[in-house]
């Protein structure tokens, strides 16, 4: 009796884990109406505040009927919008932030890209570059250090007030932000080009990353752990001890020879 019961409880317990099939049926699909919305993630989710982001971008966008926001997960949500060109409009704005943070957003596709929300465009403003290679095509080449170029802001048949040249570019945000880049001109001369980003405002002050901040990151994560620090210094004491070893049996081994040799020298002395 208590083997049927154990059998009885182990079969409610095992969960089917056959996939459940969705119909093809318009009902059952958002397609059509995902047509005019933008997906968008949060860079540093941890501290960055969703309800804040969905409430607030509305009236920020000043659109406050014509759009709503959904949270799909943590660092995930959508907006719906009603006219096209007030999506277009939000997504050419640039560089959005969040708590001071990143957000990413880009136009809804049935099927995304495995880099789909993996680029931000923000401006970059390009100082210091070299009085006689101020073209497009040198300013395009410095800029393509940092990502990829979409537009330079740049006529050189007109006046320039400021001293900098503004570049749009695409940044791949799992790389670092470079602040400077060195540029050797053909007569071998160094120049330091350096690079501002607007709009973007919080970043980790130790790799340059724009998905956490410097307690967060990961390689003062590494150089503060104890037991890697440890197992490090262990084996820098191991190979100098191993060393010291190694050193002493060769002066060892040479002061045996010389002795040796000294031996055989005296007994040739001798038996003269």
């Amino acid at each position: 009796m208590n083997m049927e019961l154990e059998e009885a409880i182990q079969g409610m317990s095992i969960e089917d884990d056959t996939p459940l099939i969705l119909s093809s049926q318009a009902k059952f699909c958002s397609v059509e109406r995902n047509a005019c919305s933008l997906i968008g993630r949060f860079l540093n989710p941890s501290h960055q505040r969703m309800s804040n982001w969905i409430l607030d971008m509305p009236r920020i966008w000043r659109i406050y009927s014509t759009v709503r926001g959904v949270a799909l997960f943590q660092d995930r949500f959508q907006f719906f919008f009603k006219s096209e060109d007030d999506l277009l409009e939000i997504l050419k704005s640039g560089v959005w932030t969040q708590d001071e943070w990143c957000v990413l957003m880009e136009r809804w596709v049935e099927k995304p890209p495995e880099d789909y929300l993996m680029f931000l465009p923000v401006w970059v403003r390009l100082r210091n570059i070299p009085v006689n290679y101020y073209t497009e095509d040198t300013i395009k080449e410095i800029a393509g250090c940092v990502g990829n170029v979409i537009k330079i802001e740049l006529d050189l048949e007109k006046y320039q007030a400021q001293d900098y040249v503004r570049v749009q570019i695409l940044f791949d945000v799992r790389n670092f932000l470079r602040n400077h880049k060195a540029i050797q001109v053909p007569s071998g001369e160094l120049v330091s080009v350096t690079f501002d980003y607007e709009r973007i405002r919080k970043r980790c002050f130790l790799c340059q990353r724009l998905t956490h901040e410097k307690v967060d990151c990961p390689l003062r994560q590494q150089e503060s752990n104890p037991i890697s620090s440890g197992f490090a210094n262990n084996l820098v004491k191991s190979k100098e001890m191993h060393q010291k070893e190694i050193d002493h049996a060769m002066i060892s081994k040479k002061s045996s020879c010389y002795s040796e040799s000294g031996l055989k020298e005296s007994s040739v002395v001798l038996n003269k």
